[in-house]
């Protein structure tokens, strides 16, 4: 696997990561 590659999906995983976040933010705000 090349590097490129990689950091793609790096890339790729932290962006997922982060709209999990919000949408758990989200969803904590609306119960609370």
């Amino acid at each position: 696997m090349s590097l490129t590659t990689q950091t793609k999906q790096i890339k790729k995983s932290n962006l997922v990561q982060v709209r999990v976040d919000e949408q758990t933010k989200f969803e904590l705000e609306k119960v609370l």
